[in-house]
């Protein structure tokens, strides 16, 4: 067997992953969030390093090394996903807490006063949890751990 064959499907199997970087990287510069592009622009180098690295093994020692390249894939392929998951979580947080702000001063243009806005607190927090998860989940971003 021709473990050449390797190739295509090293790339195939990131092809998903590289995709979706991709897009929330073009999402993060469109967002002008700094941040959150120089964290994806990072993953997605170790990425294609790390593809490079396999592609470069060489038909003779392929075999020899493929689990090894594998696994050290997936320990770049987990941290980068790990600052990608904390780069979210962040956001999703400004945007709850923006949200939330948004909220209260709607109400007080409204006319309503400090103590009937500290009633529906909770209400005002699960509206404004709900409207970021909408909006997340619309982009494929879920929140479940």
């Amino acid at each position: 067997m021709n473990e050449i064959l390797y190739f295509p499907s090293v790339r195939v199997a990131f092809n998903k992953t590289t995709n979706t970087i991709d897009k929330l990287l073009s999402e993060a510069d469109k967002a002008n969030n700094v941040e959150a592009s120089k964290a994806y622009r990072a993953c997605f180098g170790l990425i294609r390093q790390a593809i490079l690295q396999i592609e470069q093994q060489g038909e003779s020692s392929i075999h020899k090394h493929l689990d090894e390249d594998i696994q050290d894939l997936k320990l770049i392929a987990h941290e980068c996903c790990t600052k990608i998951k904390e780069c979210i979580k962040e956001q999703a947080t400004l945007a709850f807490e923006g949200t939330k702000a948004g909220i209260i001063d709607i109400l007080y243009k409204k006319g309503f006063d400090d103590k009937y806005i500290e009633d529906v607190m909770k209400e005002i927090d699960k509206i404004a949890e709900e409207e970021v998860e909408e909006i997340f989940s619309e982009e494929g971003i879920g929140f479940s751990e």
